[in-house]
Formats: structure tokens, sequence, C-alpha cells
């Protein structure tokens, strides 16, 4: 179907349905433009005829996934931690020989080697999946607050661990761990975010990134 134009009182032209369509939504044509075709009684603005080509699509609001049980947050942090803190434990003692005494060198240098591979696993998963190998094997990770997306390595790394571990290593009332009792402790809250989660702004979800 073929329907004539005008703009201001002046007629552009004429344009098939489907071009109309397409200059509405590149902005060529606007809704106040007029146009007629047969078997209309009066010439009409284009946004009555064509209403569904200038209005925009409805934005879904995004789906919010399932919170991280406390469960599955003790279970990762225990597989991410135990494993590296055995391996560094081994650096600095190394396994005790027949006699008790400290073990070989070459020990030390492979427990050293295989405690950066870890922590160069971690930081590559935070970055590209906000997630730890613990996190990963437990299908939960960690998401952006305001949309679920990945937070970036920033926020993942930077803020959410690394500031977390300096401010943790504050010393407050002698040898009590203060910080990092109460930021544990946040955990027990209806949004289930810990203190560095806060920092970050940032929480922790089921399911794996899309």
């Amino acid at each position: 179907m073929t329907y004539h134009l005008a703009r201001n009182n002046q007629a552009t032209g004429a344009c098939s349905e489907h071009e109309i369509r397409r200059r509405l939504a590149s902005g060529v044509l606007a809704p106040g433009d007029l146009c007629w075709t047969e078997g209309m009684s009066e010439w009409r603005p284009l946004g009555e005829v064509f209403q569904e080509a200038v209005e925009p699509p409805e934005i879904s609001a995004p789906v919010s996934s399932p919170l991280a049980t406390l469960s599955q947050r003790l279970s990762a942090a225990l597989l991410d931690g135990v494993p590296m803190a055995a391996i560094y434990h081994l650096t600095l003692t190394g396994l005790p020989d027949e006699n008790g005494a400290g073990g070989s060198p070459q020990l030390l240098y492979l427990c050293g080697l295989l405690l950066l591979l870890l922590a160069a696993c971690n930081l590559y998963l935070l970055a590209t999946r906000g997630q730890t190998i613990g996190k990963k094997l437990l299908h939960i990770r960690i998401v952006a607050l305001e949309n679920e997306g990945h937070p970036g390595l920033m926020r993942v790394f930077w803020l959410r661990s690394f500031l977390n571990a300096l401010i943790a290593s504050i010393p407050l009332f002698g040898l009590i761990p203060v910080y990092s009792i109460v930021d544990v402790l946040f955990i027990f809250g209806e949004d289930r975010r810990c203190l560095h989660d806060r920092l970050a702004a940032t929480r922790v979800v089921q399911g794996d990134p899309p």
C-alpha cells in the first residue's frame, strides 16, 4: 500500500508502508508528519497510523537470579582457601623428612609454583567469569548489584578481595580479627552480602555466567 506524505502542509511524496516504517525507525520521518492513502477520510499523523513503529519496545525487567545459599558460599570459600593455605604452609616449612627436619628445597619450589598457578587461575576466572575455582565447581558467581552483569576485575578483585584484605589486616583490639569476623557475619543478612560485597557493590548468585 502506498501512502502520500506531507510535512508542514507541504507534500513530500509517496512511500510504501515498508519504507515508511523504515524511515520512522531511522528518524528520517517524524511521528508528526501526515499521511493519506485510499480509504482514509483525512490526513493523519504517522505516529497514529504506524504507532508500533514509533513506540520503543518495552524492556522487561531483568530476572533476578536466586542468591547463593549459605552452604554454597561456605563450601566455595573452603574449596578456595584450604588448598591454598595448605600449599602456603608447605612453602614455609616443607614436608618433614623421617628425622623431622624440613623437606627439600625442590619441594618448596614446587609448592610455590603450585601456589602461583592456583592464584593465577583464580584471577583469570574472576576477570572473565566472576568466579573462583570453588565458585565454579559449585556453580555460583559474583555479579554486579545493579544489573547482575559481570562486575569487572576492578570490583571482583581490587575492591572485593585486595582492598578488603588490606582493611582486614589493620590491627584492632590486639590480635582479634574484628573486621574479618564482622565481614563474615554480614552474610546472615537478608541479602547475604558480606562487607566485601558492599565494598564492591556485588552479590553472589546461583548459576554459571551466560
